[in-house]
């Protein structure tokens, strides 16, 4: 038997899909809707349900994401300048190069009601520096104390709102080159190498020659010479994609 909280998840999702999402062009399986862009890029949204630990609190909580099949999402899940896209599969948000979520369209320590430090620790422990600096932060709906009506109203704010509005602002890849790091600095989505991803972008589009400066310019950067093995990742990826270092 499905517990009160599963259910009241169950019934914000279906709001949300069918108020919102269906209506958009989303497909859906499970707890992840998506959708494709007419240049092979795919929008999604993933819904998750869980448990701050160590409290026995049920959270709801909403992630979006952009995949570019160049960039780790095609069927070998390697980079590569092909575009292929596998329409028949479902996507999730991990497919995604470019992640985001409710919180990053949010004030950083923007909370429904009182202050969570119960959040905040779940946080500290579980996110790096480095999720925290891209405000890889999520907000967490409550299915407990939060009315269903409000969690439905102000999720689908969000999505009409903000997601939607920058993913028009991304379905290409040309607008994505366009606008991307105004996104990136404003930190509403980011990446675990958007230099490298924008390299992959260049090179899908066909514009080689830019792809090769973007690549050499990060090969020789200070972040490429830090690590040793993903040094020797870049000369495979070169020897790969057949540009310069």
């Amino acid at each position: 038997m499905k517990s009160d909280n599963i259910k009241k998840a169950n019934s914000v999702q279906k709001a949300l899909y069918e108020n919102v999402l269906q209506p958009a062009g989303f497909l859906t399986k499970g707890r992840t809707v998506w959708r494709f862009t007419d240049d092979g890029l795919v929008q999604v949204i993933t819904f998750q349900i869980g448990r701050k630990h160590p409290q026995e609190k049920y959270i709801f909580s909403v992630h979006f994401g952009i995949c570019n099949p160049e960039c780790s999402g095609n069927e070998d899940m390697q980079r590569s300048f092909d575009t292929t896209l596998d329409r028949e599969k479902a996507f999730f948000d991990y497919d995604c190069n470019w992640r985001s979520c409710v919180g990053s369209f949010l004030k950083k320590n923007e909370r429904h009601g009182d202050p969570d430090p119960v959040v905040d620790d779940f946080l500290k422990q579980y996110l790096s520096r480095k999720q925290m600096k891209r405000a890889e932060y999520p907000f967490f709906y409550h299915l407990v104390k939060d009315d269903e009506t409000w969690i439905v109203e102000h999720a689908s704010e969000i999505i009409k709102n903000k997601f939607l509005p920058m993913c028009a602002d991304l379905d290409t890849r040309k607008k994505m080159l366009a606008n991307i790091r105004k996104y990136i600095k404003a930190k509403r989505i980011w990446s675990l190498n958007d230099e490298l991803d924008i390299v992959m972008i260049y090179g899908a589009i066909g514009d080689i020659e830019t792809a090769s400066k973007l690549f050499s310019h990060y090969y020789n950067s200070k972040r490429a010479k830090q690590n040793k093995g993903h040094k020797e990742y870049l000369d495979e990826l070169a020897l790969k994609l057949n540009i310069k270092k």
